[in-house]
């Protein structure tokens, strides 16, 4: 799969087989081992990391700093690194539907029994439902929280659920059974829909796997904090933007957000540049660390207040700008 060597130089190089994220991954895992196994300490690295990626075609090296190298190996992943700072209440109303699942469960531990409506098992009904309770509780909070393992145990399951139902009803032969199955799949279909759009909005989710250190930002597109924040710099890359709202980061310095932020964005060259201010709320907050600074990356999730109908057209020129150059397709 790879192989890792300890240069006389102190130097950790690395050989990968797979020039892909899958290789870079492995090898944000491999490192702290190695590196405890040698002796070094994260506070004491040595002085490079060489990380070589092998391909059929050649060699493809890149050369990262130790502590930054170690610092994404010890991160667990982007969503760690991201709080919620204040959840819209579109978010809060998907995930207070996931606990719909518990009626739904002892409905159908009634309807599938054997047992007449008057002299339903009540001990069965009641299992059901704290089975149910005690997994859809933890699934969520995790959403409300933006945890993207939290969608997935969800989807998985409300697909065994109607699986298992609708082959139930397959088996038994039940037409009330088969129409109960058919809801309850019709429904799972739209609550997995529903809290899969609310956790994708564009200032929620900057749309960057966890073992990426940054989002990638759209060429030319700045974000300038006008108020609501204290700047270093003052100018932010923007990496998601759409009518709802956006998503930015810093890659020097830190911006210490308000829950209000008043921003203008900026596109295109100096000469013909097109500006457009906007204000919102803070909902997502990203927090990277570096060696070289204290506060490292950062990163911020605003969502849009609404606007009167000329900011809201002059918005949406805008966006229309991006979205013909093929920045933007949402």
């Amino acid at each position: 799969m790879g192989t890792m060597e300890i240069a006389p130089s102190g130097q950790i190089v690395m050989q990968l087989p797979w020039p892909s994220h899958k290789s870079v991954s492995m090898a944000y895992w491999w490192l702290p081992a190695t590196m405890a196994r040698v002796g070094h300490s994260s506070r004491h690295a040595p002085q490079s990391v060489h990380l070589e990626l092998i391909c059929e075609r050649g060699g493809i090296r890149r050369v990262c700093e130790p502590r930054e190298f170690i610092d994404k190996a010890q991160c667990r992943g982007k969503a760690e690194r991201m709080k919620v700072v204040r959840a819209p209440l579109t978010l809060l109303a998907s995930s207070a539907a996931v606990y719909l699942l518990v009626p739904v469960a002892v409905f159908t531990a009634g309807i599938f029994s054997s047992h007449v409506w008057w002299d339903l098992p009540m001990a069965e009904l009641l299992a059901a439902g704290c089975i149910a309770l005690a997994f859809v509780a933890p699934i969520s909070w995790r959403l409300v929280m933006g945890r993207r393992g939290a969608w997935h145990a969800l989807a998985t399951g409300c697909v065994l659920l109607c699986l298992g139902l609708l082959l139930r009803a397959a088996w038994i032969r039940g037409t009330v059974q088969g129409l109960w199955a058919v809801g309850v799949s019709a429904f799972c279909t739209g609550l997995l829909a529903w809290t899969r759009h609310e956790q994708c909005r564009s200032y929620f989710d900057p749309q960057m796997p966890w073992y990426q250190g940054l989002p990638i930002a759209i060429p030319r597109l700045t974000a300038v904090v006008v108020s609501g924040a204290v700047p270093d710099g003052g100018e932010l890359q923007v990496c998601r933007l759409n009518a709802e709202g956006m998503f930015a980061f810093s890659r020097f310095g830190a911006i210490v957000p308000e829950t209000q932020v008043e921003l203008e964005l900026r596109y295109g060259d100096p000469h013909e540049e097109r500006k457009t201010r906007i204000k919102g709320t803070v909902v997502r907050q990203f927090e990277g660390r570096s060696s070289k600074r204290e506060s490292g990356d950062w990163g911020v999730g605003i969502r849009f207040h609404p606007q009167g109908p000329d900011a809201k057209k002059e918005l949406l020129d805008f966006l229309e700008v991006l979205r013909g150059e093929g920045y933007i397709n949402d």
